[in-house]
């Protein structure tokens, strides 16, 4: 709750820095960018976990020493960098209309961004440490990732957690400056890399079993173009019907594939986690890499269960509230 609270700080005070006739906007963001219901709700209530938006916190737990003020620039570094990546994609994916205001407020996002980032490691310590490779990284894999889809290509695990990898580096300087900060060695900060990145790729994998159906609808599935390489069937362009695309998917297992897959990375994750010192992030990566196993063996036993348990996820909470 903590966290979450400071977020809304954090993000409050960016856009008090604004000039005047972007406040608004950048207050309404989550709004403008089609992700919260109405204008007054805040990226607390809009990302997920801690780890999404506040990543350099929950390493921080394993740095005494460091000081709370570059704790606070990390995860504005970091939280600014995530924000600017959602606008992006969802820019890029089509999603929301360009208006010359978001894309001056993500200018904005962006520039504070570095600042913050520059704060964190100083002048000269930020050194491979570099948002604007990482957000030519992010385009890169989601151009290639619109590439795939409207070809409707086939590709490989190997593929998806390339693009999966440079999707989500943006999230990785900020937690890498303020470790070296803290005085860790280079293998340290690596290993937060790897355990980050295995945290986002858990996390993609169990939303794309989850979303696949509504990923469908929009062209735009992973179960069907990882479907499509295990049972080596062609995705033609024509071949878009419901029931011929379900039972690719089911047939071909993906979605246990891909759940045992996320259960993979959140185990990677827990273990590096732990060895890192990090319990919160230990703790939540347990939780995780026990659901996803248990999505898996369900999912072998019973096609389509994770999307089924899914949606009944709000009915179950009603019941039993």
């Amino acid at each position: 709750m903590l966290l979450r609270q400071e977020l809304d700080e954090l993000y409050a005070a960016f856009c008090e820095t604004l000039p005047q006739p972007l406040r608004v906007g950048a207050r309404e963001l989550p709004y403008r960018l089609g992700m919260a219901i109405s204008p007054d709700v805040p990226w607390s209530q809009v990302l997920g976990h801690e780890v999404t938006f506040a990543a350099p916190a929950l390493f921080a737990e394993a740095m005494p020493q460091i000081a709370p003020a570059k704790v606070r620039d990390a995860v504005l570094a970091h939280s600014l960098a995530v924000i600017d990546g959602f606008g992006t994609d969802r820019i890029e994916d089509r999603q929301i209309p360009v208006s010359a205001e978001i894309c001056d407020i993500l200018a904005e996002i962006r520039r504070a961004r570095d600042r913050a980032l520059t704060r964190v490691a100083g002048p000269a310590g930020n050194q491979g440490l570099d948002f604007a490779q990482a957000q030519r990284e992010m385009l890169d894999a989601i151009h290639d990732e619109h590439r795939i889809m409207a070809e409707h290509q086939s590709v490989d695990f190997a593929h998806y957690e390339r693009l999966a990898r440079g999707k989500t580096a943006i999230g990785l300087p900020a937690s890498i400056a303020l470790a070296r900060s803290a005085g860790w060695s280079a293998s340290e900060c690596g290993a937060i890399a790897k355990t980050l990145s295995s945290v986002w790729l858990g996390m993609q994998y169990h939303d794309d079993v989850i979303d696949w159906e509504d990923d469908f609808k929009r062209d735009s599935a992973w179960a069907i173009v990882l479907a499509g390489h295990v049972s080596s069937a062609e995705l033609a362009p024509g071949m878009t019907d419901y029931d011929s695309m379900r039972k690719l998917v089911f047939e071909s297992g993906i979605l246990a594939r891909m759940l045992e897959r996320s259960f993979r990375h959140f185990r990677a994750a827990r273990k590096r986690a732990e060895a890192l010192g990090t319990r919160e992030l230990a703790g939540w990566a347990r939780t995780k890499e026990n659901y996803a196993m248990l999505l898996a063996q369900e999912e072998r036993r019973n096609s389509g269960y994770a999307v089924r348990l899914h949606a009944l996820g709000p009915w179950v909470l009603q019941v039993l509230s």
